[in-house]
């Protein structure tokens, strides 16, 4: 259907949106410290909805030395079935060429609650919990290696074809190469 779709009803969608974001950073020395919020809302009235889509976010970090630690924290809302909201902690070290860090990911997304068992169908409540540790070396100039293993998992309360919570847990490596130039 790419080259036959029809023109979408800007008064049927939501298009008219409102922004803002804060950042602060401050260093001193070789210690630093970052915070930002962000918010975002949609003008449009949407028939049938109480409330108007919204999202919020916010994060803190500070760093000494080769360490830094950081947490952010995001939500949205749109009334009711597709809320959602997302927390990320992570620290890592870098020195010289090296560098390694740990992070922490856990969201959470409200649904309908029908848990229909249709396939494809996600209009349960889910959640996800992503671990992942990085490594990374500068091999030269403009040359970086780089690693991660992860391990993440998903669970639902939305049945797949055989009438079983969904339910996924994956354990994955990445490698790679940054060229700059």
């Amino acid at each position: 259907n790419q080259d036959s779709n029809s023109q979408p009803n800007r008064d049927e969608n939501n298009n008219d949106l409102v922004m803002a974001g804060l950042n602060f950073k401050r260093t001193w020395g070789t210690s630093n410290f970052r915070a930002s919020l962000g918010y975002g809302t949609v003008l449009d009235e949407v028939e049938g909805k109480p409330e108007t889509a919204s999202a919020f976010n916010g994060g803190i970090g500070f760093g000494f030395g080769g360490w830094n630690i950081g947490a952010a924290f995001s939500n949205y809302s749109d009334s009711g079935a597709n809320d959602g909201s997302g927390i990320n902690i992570g620290t890592n070290y870098s020195s010289g060429p090296w560098g390694v860090s740990l992070s922490y990911f856990h969201g959470e997304k409200d649904g309908t609650g029908s848990g229909s068992g249709t396939e494809g169908s996600l209009d349960g409540d889910g959640e996800q919990d992503t671990i992942q540790l990085s490594g990374k070396y500068a091999l030269g100039p403009g040359i970086t290696a780089a690693a991660s293993l992860a391990h993440a998992s998903f669970k639902s309360d939305d049945a797949d074809l055989d009438n079983e919570a969904r339910e996924v847990d994956a354990t994955y490596g990445v490698i790679g190469l940054k060229i700059s130039f």
